[in-house]
Parts: structure tokens; sequence; C-alpha cells
């Protein structure tokens, strides 16, 4: 089989988007707001973030019509939902980590293991509160526990979307996995070195007339989350003499690329479905051609509008350097939350491509003070997410971060 035939994904990508990659940072119209999150998670012991100040949200809508001129004049344009939180910052840029032996910068890429899950759930739990995602909850009410599903792709299992929407609404909706691999294709004429393999999805539960479908995955090129879509709509016209119900395609995404999204949404477009992305500080950003993998801050004129924080990506530069537009923010995004060793080994392998290391990374990281980070435009307490504060009381020194944010 060829690999355009595996999935709608490469006509997109190769015909529609890539030629005119340059034009979709232009595409996006955003607006950022302030909003309040609470703890929802009831089951959680209070973490010390009763007294955060607002957050900043940014939605961003692609208009993209401008790169697919048969989208359907009944499906809206689609959004990204960015969250400014401690705990999106976290994960996009980095947070104060604790040690018994101190206090310093951890970038994100080097925030291994349960601490960044941690965060991840706490995001989650925050993104479901936002005005966009409860406009979703409003649409579905009445049928909520029927007619909308989560589906964790299985290589990201632990956004935790099915917990949080119980958390805020008291109700259990269905929840799924499909088990999307990459396999490596030789095909000198595909650019992204890889297709897609989608074993069956797991249905059960899943009601013929399922209007909203929730996708668990970060987001590179987008040819997983495009292989989930086409996964649901043969299953539900299965299920319901050759036709489907869908409306809305939810994808919750801890970090997203703009090319990725464009992909997505044109995809969903051609089903005549509506979808929305929901992620992190970081989320729109660049999915470095040719195979898409590596996914770094978009910087220069006219990208600030892509993250609700620009002052993060004086960050990233202070610690990256020239290859602040070049480096993953995350590198092996399984293996950093599953297989700490793993990741380090892979970020090690990718870092000297361009000159750097790990320890050359830490290092530099931790000359970091909250004193340049008030410089560069950042409260120093906007760092401190839900895993620096676990990190500060298990080890004892919740007063010693809250003097080293003061220098």
């Amino acid at each position: 089989m060829k690999y355009r035939e595996t999935s709608k994904f490469f006509e997109i990508a190769e015909e529609m988007v890539t030629p005119k990659e340059d034009l979709l940072p232009g595409l996006v119209k955003s607006t950022v707001r302030e909003e309040s999150f609470e703890q929802i998670n009831l089951l959680k012991s209070p973490d010390y973030t009763s007294d955060r100040s607002k957050s900043k949200v940014l939605t961003g809508e692609m208009n993209l019509r401008k790169i697919y001129k048969d989208w359907p004049e009944n499906v809206p344009n689609p959004k990204i939902v960015s969250l400014a939180t401690e705990e999106g910052l976290s994960l996009s840029v980095g947070r104060w980590t604790v040690k018994p032996d101190g206090i310093s910068f951890l970038p994100s890429r080097l925030d291994l293991g349960i601490p960044a899950q941690i965060d991840l759930a706490t995001l989650t739990e925050y993104l479901v509160q936002t005005k966009e995602f409860r406009e979703i909850l409003t649409e579905a009410d009445g049928h909520l526990e029927k007619h909308l599903a989560v589906t964790n792709l299985i290589s990201d299992p632990k956004v935790n979307l099915q917990d949080a929407i119980y958390f805020l609404t008291g109700k259990t909706v269905v929840s799924t996995q499909l088990h999307i691999r990459h396999q490596k294709d030789d095909n000198p004429e595909n650019p992204y070195g890889r297709v897609a393999v989608a074993c069956n999805l797991r249905d059960e539960g899943i009601d013929a007339k399922c209007e909203y479908v929730c996708l668990c995955d970060a987001v590179a090129g987008g040819l997983q989350i495009v292989m989930a879509m086409e996964a649901y709509e043969k299953s539900l016209k299965i299920k319901n003499d050759g036709s489907h119900c869908l409306k809305h395609f939810v994808i919750f995404a801890p970090i997203c690329s703009l090319s990725g999204a464009a992909v997505i949404s044109i995809r969903a477009a051609m089903m005549g479905i509506r979808i929305t992305f929901f992620g992190s500080a970081g989320s729109m950003l660049h999915a470095m051609p040719p195979d898409r993998y590596m996914c770094p801050f978009y910087y220069g004129d006219g990208a600030e509008h892509l993250t609700p924080e620009p002052a993060v990506m004086k960050i990233q530069e202070y610690i990256f350097g020239d290859a602040k537009d070049k480096v993953c923010l995350w590198c092996n995004w399984g293996a950093k939350r599953f297989a700490p060793w793993q990741a380090l080994k892979d970020s090690q392998d990718e870092l000297k491509s361009y000159g750097l290391s790990n320890e050359e990374v830490l290092s530099r990281a931790k000359t970091l003070m909250p004193g340049q980070v008030k410089k560069f435009g950042i409260d120093p307490s906007k760092l401190v997410s839900t895993a620096t504060i676990y990190e500060a009381v298990k080890f004892g020194k919740l007063e010693e971060l809250h003097k080293f944010l003061k220098k």
C-alpha cells in the first residue's frame, strides 16, 4: 500500500499545509483574557495554590479557508485554547525544582517522570474550567454521559481528562483507548519517513449517536490524531447504518504544533465536524520540517501572539541560545514521563547536533534566578507549579522556596 493511501493526512499536509507553512502564524487571530482556576479534585490535599492570581488564557482562531478553499460554510474556524497557568508554563518552558541540595530552574525537556505527570493532570483540571470547555459541556448537557466520549491515544495516557470532567461535573463520561503507533516508511517520496498504524478502536460503550469526541495526545505533525478521527468515523458509521452523528472533535494536547493543528482541522472539516484544541502556554509551536517531530517555539516578528505569555520565550533563549528555535520543548515525549533514563539519552543525542548537552543545559538553567525572570517580564511565582510545591513540602523546604523567590 502506498503511504498516501493509509490516511488523508498526507494529502492534506503535502498539498495544503506544507507549501503554505509560512502563512500559518498569520492565519491565527488571538485574544487574551484572565481567568481564575480552582482545585476541583477534592481527593487532593490542599496544594498551596489557593492564593494564586488569575492566569492568562489565549484563544487563537485559525482562518484556514485561505489554504483550503473547500472549507464548509457550516463548520466554524478551529480554535486553540492555551493556558499560562503555572503548570502550563512548567510543561512548555520549565519550573523551579526543589531538591535536598537546593532550588533551581528545570527546563521542561529535562523535567521527567512523575512530577511532569502531576503538572499535566493539574493543567487538565484547569483546562476543563475554561469558558470554551464549559460551553462544550453545556452543548452536550442532558446526554453528557452517553454522547461525549474521551479517548486516550495509548502513547499519551496521562492527560486524565475523564477524571477532570468528573471532578468538575460529578459525571463519568465514556472513556476508552486507541493504540496508534508510528511505523518507519522507507519510501523516499514520504517526507515524514513514517506512516501510522492504528489498532482497532476499543469502542465498547461508545454510543452510535455519539456527538462529541475528546482525543488526548500531544500534536506534532498531526498524523496520529488524524488516524484517530478516521478510526472514529469508521467505527460510528458501522454502528449507525453508514452515517455518523459527530459534531465536535475536542483535542486535549499538552503541547500542540500549529501545522499539526492545521492538518487535523482540515481533515475534520472534510468530515463536516468542528474542532477545538486545548493545550499549554506553548501550544502553538513550530513542528519543524521535513519530518515534523521536533517542536520548538516560533520566533521572529509576528510570533508573540501565538502564546499567552511571550516572555517565556526569553527564558528559552537564555538557556538554549542560538538553538532556541530548533530545540524541541520535550524531545522524546512519551519517555519524558514514563522512562526518564531513555528521555535523558535521547535528549543528549538530540542536543549534540546543536553543540549542546544535558549537562550544559542544566548548568545554564541553574544560573537563572528569580531576579532575572522578573527582568524578562514574568513573576517568578508563575514558575512554581504543583510539582514544585510537592517537592518543597516533601523535602521540608517550603519556607526556603518563599525566600528563594525574592532573590
